[in-house]
């Protein structure tokens, strides 16, 4: 994977940790990890099918890949991209916080950025559970 850089304005937008909510440079050292969460819900309909296909083709994986339409077989269901400064990266009390929370706290983060607050809607929590 090779190395990406950063211009002034994305940097400026990356420069608080999201742990420790300090500029990443408050560590003393001027290395941080930019981090991006991904949640994505498997199709079940598409990986039956999928595996259907394989299973007439006598388990044969590679030849239902190339002969299978293709499909998708995860959707995405949001990313967040966050900044965690050296410190807290290293910290084994805030490096252990749960995938799910780091999300949570990202997205938090992402709506003050923007001003905007969430309306929460009952069933959208209902249909958030469903996969």
């Amino acid at each position: 994977m090779s190395a990406r850089v950063m211009r002034e304005k994305e940097l400026r937008l990356a420069a608080k940790c999201l742990l420790c909510r300090k500029p990443f440079g408050a560590s003393g050292l001027p290395v941080f990890y930019r981090v991006r969460i991904e949640r994505f819900a498997v199709d079940m309909a598409a990986t039956r099918r999928q595996s259907g296909l394989e299973m007439m083709l006598g388990g044969h994986v590679a030849l239902a890949q190339i002969m299978g339409p293709d499909d998708v077989m995860a959707k995405g269901l949001g990313a967040v991209e966050f900044t965690v400064c050296e410190t807290c990266s290293t910290d084994l009390d805030r490096a252990r916080l749960p995938i799910a929370a780091l999300e949570e706290l990202a997205q938090e983060e992402a709506d003050a950025k923007s001003g905007s607050i969430a309306a929460s809607d009952p069933g959208d929590e209902q249909e958030a559970g469903k996969c």
